[in-house]
């Protein structure tokens, strides 16, 4: 499963989950550009992918909260490349606690990260993407979208992020696919991010997590649902919390 010749698109790249993903991109030969939040993380970012990058990487400190700097970022890809093939919406805040733990900035930094700023980054590179012949929409919702759902530590603000980026999915598969563009939404519960062990990687059944979700079967699946034919599109993928 190459990625060759793909132009791919990644927010919140610095570490965690958006590293690992940007990281198996890389690997697969595609060209990135990815978006930090911090000079420091800008820098850092950039020595770690031109290390071990085919193609030329593009990394741009990006504030996702504020619509000046995502108009701005997003003009300044368009002065590299006419084409996105794939844009994963992954950056957003994390905030745990009740409702009176987190100040008014948080809450509003929370919803912005990854409400306002994903749309504004679906917005801002609609035109590039329609201009791939593989368009695909990747985006990073959780189980904290999912209606119902009460099992996380998560502060209001992130269940209402992320129920947010679930109805943006929702509209987006509707008024996008008849446009050829495929919008594949994850909800996955907690999970390890093992990229950092190579062993557990390449073997992650020895893992010793029992039924815990790893980063490596979110990887395997969004390979899985990126590399269908156009006519199969799975514009939503749960998983179902086996540690309970």
């Amino acid at each position: 499963m190459s990625f060759e010749q793909k132009k791919v698109f990644i927010s919140g790249a610095y570490r965690d989950f958006g590293r690992t993903l940007a990281t198996h991109f890389a690997d697969k030969g595609a060209e990135l550009f990815l978006t930090v939040r911090g000079e420091q993380a800008q820098r850092e970012t950039l020595d770690f992918f031109q290390s071990r990058c085919k193609q030329p990487v593009h990394v741009y400190n990006c504030d996702l909260t504020d619509p000046k700097a995502v108009a701005a970022t997003m003009a300044d890809i368009a002065k590299e490349t006419d084409t996105m093939d794939i844009i994963v919406n992954n950056a957003a805040m994390w905030l745990e606690g009740s409702m009176n733990d987190a100040s008014d900035e948080d809450v509003v930094n929370t919803v912005n990260s990854g409400v306002t700023g994903s749309l504004l980054v679906v917005k801002n590179l609609e035109k590039l993407l329609l201009n791939s012949k593989t368009p695909d929409i990747v985006n990073m919702v959780s189980v904290c979208g999912i209606s119902h759902f009460k099992g996380s530590c998560a502060h209001e603000a992130f269940y209402a992020m992320k129920h947010g980026q679930s109805g943006m999915s929702q509209m987006l598969t509707e008024r996008l696919k008849s446009k050829g563009v495929r919008v594949i939404s994850l909800y996955p519960p907690d999970f390890h991010n093992i990229a950092k062990d190579p062993e557990l990687w390449n073997a992650p059944e020895k893992a010793e997590f029992g039924t815990y979700l790893t980063s490596r079967e979110l990887v395997d699946t969004i390979d899985f649902a990126l590399t269908r034919p156009r006519s199969c599109m799975m514009n939503q993928i749960f998983f179902e919390d086996t540690r309970h």
